[in-house]
């Protein structure tokens, strides 16, 4: 069977993660979302498929195969220490036509036992393969994963960090998912050369709308530069890796309410674990019941004074009053800062709006409220709800569809002299 790689575009937010259907909280880096293009490394369409070494002999027999679409040449292999130098290079110019694979035996120099060493082939064109005398081999990808991409990730920000939740968006018009499983329970992500599997979460993956994101713990990025890491994915047999897919990992709040705990009622406010429907999985949180302010609360593992979004995954299945959804970030005394989505409603309002408002003892405050009409009412469907904080009181709500359409956006700019700079808690109220 053929394979071939192409390119990827992904949606990279330097973002504290809160989500109904699921909960997300994280932090956020810089002004602004940056865009990056995620592509394969190279023109070729070549992957090190294995590599035996014979330690005692210094050789080494790579398999090499062409997963293009078009015959492929095989012009140069560099074997590379551990700091990208390049040791020693082999021309050999050999074409290989699609699917194919060839296997090339190489007289090593003399290596060190005790280091990583790297093949590659023609440059860029492939991810690189790791070995180690002493310890083995490290294939990269991993043997039995069918593709792989080299994804680019740049830090636009002249600030630099560490262990941070980047995100992944594909789309079918770039990515075939017909290549991984249908529940994207193969995707797994590398250093470079393999020898570090990094963490991840895939917040959705539908082949039916063509559409995924995924997002990925970076050990470091420094500011204003470019890390590469290896998306490896196409294998049927393998399911989401039990020890890297880990969401609690990557953000500094997570619930996607699979379980039920923490959660509280507030005022006449009546939440519940529910099974009626749910984003993903099999639960949700449902609030039923009583109007604004009375709803549902959370504690966050820590108070929080940095700026972080806010997303929420969310499902109004009916209206017939209490026609506003709120997700809010306050502090103990319940004042903070809330996001909502205002529903068609005849006794009320007759068009559907994003709002961010301030609130005060938990109650909507008057004093600070920006909105914008959306382009249509998300009503009896999942969408998106998302708030950007940052401490010098600028604020950003935005609502979106599954499939990543932007229904509406709003911004606010409050004092910040008059509303908290110290969150704790996570409430939901409205409707």
């Amino acid at each position: 069977m053929r394979k071939a790689v192409s390119p990827i575009v992904a949606t990279i937010l330097l973002i504290l993660i809160v989500t109904a259907g699921t909960i997300l909280l994280f932090s956020w880096v810089g002004k602004a979302a940056s865009e990056n293009t995620v592509k394969n490394v190279g023109g070729e369409r070549l992957v090190i498929k294995g590599v035996s070494i014979n330690a005692t002999n210094r050789t080494a027999i790579l398999y090499i195969q062409n997963i293009g679409e078009t015959p492929g040449h095989v012009r140069t292999v560099y074997l590379a220490d551990e700091n990208g130098y390049i040791i020693k290079q082999w021309d050999l110019n050999l074409q290989l036509n699609s699917g194919k694979t060839t296997k090339i035996t190489l007289n090593l120099p003399g290596l060190d036992p005790h280091k990583s060493y790297f093949f590659r082939v023609a440059g860029a064109s492939t991810a690189p393969y790791r070995f180690n005398l002493y310890q083995g081999i490290k294939a990269c990808p991993p043997l039995g994963w069918s593709y792989y991409r080299v994804v680019n990730i740049t830090n636009p920000t002249t600030t630099s960090v560490t262990d941070f939740p980047v995100r992944v968006e594909l789309n079918s018009s770039f990515f075939d998912f017909a290549h991984a499983r249908s529940d994207g329970g193969d995707v797994r992500f590398y250093s470079t050369d393999c020898s570090a599997q990094y963490y991840y979460w895939v917040e959705q993956w539908d082949p039916g709308l063509g559409h995924a994101i995924v997002w990925v713990r970076i050990p470091e990025l420094p500011a204003g530069e470019t890390v590469q890491v290896v998306m490896a994915y196409g294998n049927p047999t393998a399911s989401p890796d039990p020890v890297y897919m880990n969401a609690s990992k990557l953000f500094l709040f997570f619930d996607n309410l699979e379980t039920w705990n923490g959660w509280t009622n507030y005022s006449s406010g009546n939440i519940y674990w529910s099974t009626d429907t749910a984003f993903d999985g099999t639960h949700s949180l449902k609030k039923d019941d009583n109007c604004d302010p009375n709803g549902g609360t959370k504690q966050l593992p820590t108070p929080i004074s940095q700026a972080f979004v806010l997303d929420a995954y969310v499902n109004r299945q009916l209206v017939t009053s209490c026609y506003a959804d709120s997700l809010n970030v306050l502090n103990n005394n319940g004042d903070g800062f809330s996001v909502g989505v205002g529903h068609v409603y005849s006794g009320w309002n007759s068009n559907q709006y994003l709002r961010l408002h301030a609130r005060d003892n938990y109650a909507l405050s008057t004093v600070y409220d920006e909105s914008a009409t959306l382009t249509r009412d998300p009503v009896n469907e999942w969408y998106l709800l998302r708030m950007y904080w940052f401490p010098n009181g600028h604020l950003i709500g935005e609502v979106r569809a599954t499939d990543g359409t932007l229904l509406g956006r709003v911004t606010a700019t409050w004092p910040t002299s008059s509303l908290p700079n110290t969150l704790t808690q996570i409430s939901v109220q409205g409707g």
